[in-house]
C-alpha cells in the first residue's frame, strides 16, 4: 500500500514537472528574456549560461516526452515525425550543391531540431491526450513571470533614455505577456493557482496591464506593437461576444484610459519622455504621411529587396531551405524565406497549410471557449514572423502548427 501511494506521490511530481517543462520548451528564450530583466544579467550573443539553460531544457523536454511515449505509453502523432525526416532530406540536399558546405547552412538546420524537434513532439502528445487544459494554471504563471521581467526593464530604458539592446525582443514579450494578464482580468477562470484569485493580485494585474503596452511602445520593437493592438483588440471583442459588454466598457476601458492620462503626464517633462519619444519614432518611423515608407524600416527594404531578386532568379525551386539562410540570411519575413527557400510550389504548400491551421484554431476556440487562453499564444509566432526571425527556429510557431492540426475539441 504504501509503495503504491509513493509511486502515485512521484507520478504527480512527474506530471507536474512536465506542466512546467513543456510550455518552457516553446518559451524558453522568452523566460530567460525574463530572467534577464529581473536579475540584470546582460544576455549577451553566444553567452554561455543561455547556452547551458536552453541545453538543459531541450535535454530535460526530450527525456520527459520519451518517458510520456515509451514508459508511459501515451499516444501520439507519428505522422509529425515526418516533419524532421522532411527537413533533414532537404538539408542534405541543400549541403550537397555546396562546395564547401556554408556554416549557416549547417547552423540552421541544426538550430531548427534544437528550438523546433521537442514544441512538435509536445505538442503531438498533448493534442492527443487532450491535456493542454491542465496546463493552463502553470503557463499562467509562466507569463505571468514573463511579465515581471520585462516590466523590470522599464528603469533601465528610463535612465539611459535611449532604446536597449534586445529591443525587438522586449516588445514582442511586452505584449505575449500583456494578451495572458489582460485575459486572466477578463476571465473568471477557477483553474488559477489560489494566490492569483484574490483582490491584491487583481490589482497588481490592472497596473501590469498599464505598464507593459507601455514597455512594449517604449522598446521600439514595431512588430511587437502591432501585435499589442491585435491582442487588446481580439481579446476586448471575444470578451464583449461573450456578454462581457459591460465589463469591458465600465471597467476596463476606463482604467486603461486614466493609465495612458497617467503615463502621458508622467512622461512629459521626465526622465521617460526620451525613453518613450524614442520608442515610439521607431514603432511608427515607417508610417508616413504618403503611406508607408520602407526606408524606415532598419535596413529591411534592402533585405526585402535582396530576397525579391533571388525569388526571380530561381522562382520555382528556390535556393534550398536551409541554403537560403547560409547564403543570404533571414529575410526578415516568413513569405519571403518560404518563396525563396523553396519556390512557388512550396510556397503554395504551406499558404494551404496556414489557411488550414487558422481554420483550425477558429474552430477549436469556436467549440471549446475555455481555450481561449491560447489566443495570444496562436497569435504571437504569425505576427513575429512577419517582422523578423525565421520560422524553421521558432519552436512556438511549430507548436501552435502541431498543436491546430492535431487537435480533436472534446465536445465535437
Amino acid at each position: 500500500m504504501g509503495k503504491t501511494v509513493s509511486g502515485e506521490v512521484k507520478m504527480d511530481r512527474l506530471y507536474k514537472l512536465k506542466c512546467w517543462i513543456y510550455p518552457l520548451s516553446f518559451l524558453g528564450a522568452e523566460m530567460f528574456s525574463a530572467f534577464c530583466g529581473i536579475t540584470g544579467y546582460r544576455q549577451e550573443e553566444g553567452s554561455a549560461l543561455y547556452l547551458y539553460y536552453m541545453i538543459s531544457l531541450f535535454a530535460l523536454s526530450l527525456l520527459l516526452v520519451v518517458h510520456d511515449i515509451f514508459i508511459l505509453g501515451k499516444p501520439f502523432s507519428k505522422m509529425v515525425l515526418l516533419i524532421p525526416i522532411i527537413f533533414t532530406a532537404c538539408y542534405f540536399s541543400d549541403i550537397s550543391s555546396e562546395s564547401p558546405p556554408l556554416e549557416w547552412t549547417k547552423k540552421a538546420y541544426q538550430f531548427f531540431l534544437f528550438f523546433s524537434l521537442s514544441p512538435m513532439l509536445i505538442a503531438s502528445l498533448i493534442a492527443k491526450n487532450n491535456s493542454i487544459e491542465g496546463m493552463y494554471k502553470y503557463l499562467d504563471v509562466i507569463l505571468i513571470i514573463l511579465g515581471i521581467g520585462m516590466i523590470a526593464r522599464l528603469p533601465k530604458m528610463m535612465m539611459l533614455g535611449e532604446l536597449i539592446e534586445g529591443y525587438n525582443g522586449i516588445s514582442y514579450q511586452s505584449a505575449l505577456a500583456f494578451g495572458a494578464i489582460y485575459y486572466g482580468l477578463l476571465s473568471k477562470r477557477e483553474d488559477r493557482f489560489k494566490f492569483l484569485k484574490n483582490k491584491v493580485f487583481k490589482l497588481v494585474s490592472i497596473v501590469m496591464c498599464v505598464l507593459l503596452p507601455l514597455t512594449c511602445l517604449s522598446s521600439g520593437g514595431r512588430g511587437g506593437v502591432v501585435f499589442l493592438f491585435a491582442l487588446a483588440g481580439l481579446i476586448s471583442l471575444i470578451f464583449v461576444k461573450k456578454r462581457n459588454i459591460f465589463k469591458v466598457l465600465f471597467f476596463v476601458l476606463p482604467l486603461g484610459l486614466l493609465g495612458v492620462v497617467i503615463i502621458f503626464d508622467l512622461v512629459q517633462n521626465s526622465v521617460l519622455e526620451n525613453t518613450f519619444n524614442r520608442g515610439m519614432d521607431r514603432a511608427f518611423s515607417y508610417i508616413s504621411s504618403s503611406g508607408i515608407d520602407m526606408a524606415q524600416t532598419s535596413n529591411r527594404d534592402i533585405v526585402f529587396e535582396l530576397a525579391q531578386k533571388n525569388i526571380e532568379a530561381n522562382r520555382y525551386t528556390g535556393y534550398g531551405i536551409f541554403h537560403t539562410i547560409g547564403a543570404f540570411g533571414y529575410p526578415h519575413n516568413i513569405f519571403l524565406e518560404i518563396l525563396e527557400g523553396g519556390g512557388i510550389f512550396y510556397f503554395a504548400f504551406w499558404i494551404i497549410i496556414l489557411i488550414i491551421s487558422i481554420k483550425r484554431a477558429y474552430f477549436i476556440i469556436k467549440i471549446e471557449r475555455n481555450l481561449l487562453f491560447l489566443v495570444p499564444l496562436f497569435i504571437y509566432p504569425f505576427v513575429n514572423l512577419l517582422f523578423s526571425g525565421s520560422y524553421l527556429m521558432t519552436g512556438m510557431f511549430w507548436f501552435v502548427l502541431v498543436f491546430v492540426l492535431i487537435y480533436k475539441p472534446q465536445q465535437y
